[in-house]
């Protein structure tokens, strides 16, 4: 039986991997809907344990290792 093919993502997953990259792991909502990324999209990503949110429209990525620098 062939595999089902994945769907494409309606954004740049590398873009969004830069920013998070730069930013120690941490990005708003503000700057993720800049990159194409909807609110069903962060809460896919929350639900798959991708990105955490911290904080009001703030995120983590789940890869990157808790640092001093992301608490302030």
């Amino acid at each position: 039986m062939p595999r089902p093919q994945r769907k494409a993502l309606p954004y740049d997953a590398r873009a969004v991997a830069r920013l998070l990259e730069r930013q120690c792991g941490l990005a708003s909502r503000r700057q993720l809907a800049a990159l194409g990324v909807t609110d069903p999209d962060l809460r896919r990503a929350v639900r798959r344990r991708r990105l955490f949110a911290l904080g009001s429209g703030v995120y983590i990525d789940s890869s990157s290792p808790p640092t001093d620098l992301q608490r302030v």
